[in-house]
């Protein structure tokens, strides 16, 4: 199976869910004024429900730099591993859209926007979890490692992109997953 971005591929890579590949940590994604100041780069993607068959599985787990018993060991680079839950803390039924940003300085993003019930579990992960990470995964394949930022102004995650072509490679991957 052809991994779904050429730089996701990392030699060493162990298992999260069936996991097959990763990236390196990603920095910081608190929304700064950068994110703020976002220009759409691409079309607003409606996130189906898992209820569809053929729907990609995005999933978020929670995880940290420090090894744990009950965490998995997900290693990000030879010299980068986190640590994560088992099971995911957001899933499509958590969300409403994802939408392809790119700020006045260049930096891409994918934002999240987070229903009702996802914005009451990111307000508690944001207290309880700042400073951690959330593994971003569609169909089992590590997109991102984000950190967990204190506050969210909107109910909503940025996680920041290599390229507009990595962020529009999602939003594809998510267009035809749902039809």
């Amino acid at each position: 199976m052809r991994p779904l971005f050429p730089w996701l591929t990392v030699a060493g890579a162990l298992a999260l869910a069936a996991c097959q590949s990763t990236v390196p940590l990603q920095p910081d994604t608190t929304p700064s004024a950068e994110a703020q100041q976002a220009q759409p780069v691409a079309e607003a993607q409606p996130v189906d429900q898992p209820a569809a068959q053929n729907a990609p599985a995005i999933r978020f787990f929670l995880a940290q730099s420090r090894p744990a018993d009950d965490l998995l060991q997900i290693q990000l680079d030879p010299q980068t591993s986190v640590y994560a839950l088992p099971q995911p803390v957001f899933t499509q039924a958590d969300m409403t859209q994802i939408v392809p940003l790119k700020s006045q300085q260049g930096q891409v993003v994918l934002r999240f926007d987070f229903n009702e019930r996802g914005a009451q579990k990111l307000n508690a992960i944001s207290r309880q979890a700042a400073g951690n990470y959330l593994v971003l995964t569609i169909n089992d394949q590590v997109v991102a490692v984000p950190q967990v930022a204190a506050s969210y102004e909107k109910p909503a995650v940025h996680v920041p992109m290599r390229s507009v072509d990595d962020a529009q490679a999602v939003v594809n991957l998510l267009r035809q997953g749902g039809n």
